[in-house]
């Protein structure tokens, strides 16, 4: 969809984060291959591991049947462990503030 993706906006907050020393969050994304909005999500949650110690699990939809009846439409989905399933667009705040509610649920 046009204007999809991870968007980010001018300010982002850089203290009130978890602690450099902290439980690894697992975090799985649902995508496929030649997908731009998977990509720019994959690039944000590298981005995002410096301030979150993320277990990131990649699942190719189209390698398994249920995933691809259940995502093909919505990818990329990002599924946070503690916390919920992420659809487009994707924020850079949304998707930050998830993994910090979800960081705290896990410690």
């Amino acid at each position: 969809a046009a204007g999809a993706g991870l968007h980010r906006l001018p300010e982002r907050h850089g203290s009130g984060g978890p602690p450099a020393v902290m439980s690894r969050l697992r975090v799985t994304l649902y995508a496929k291959p030649d997908c731009p909005l998977c990509d720019e999500l994959k690039a944000d949650l590298a981005e995002l591991q410096t301030e979150f110690a993320l277990e990131l699990t990649e699942r190719n939809i189209e390698a398994d049947e249920e995933d691809f009846r259940r995502y093909r439409y919505l990818i990329p989905v990002l599924d946070i462990e503690g916390g919920e399933l992420l659809y487009p667009p994707h924020h850079w705040d949304t998707v930050r503030g998830a993994l910090y509610s979800a960081w705290q649920k896990v410690q």
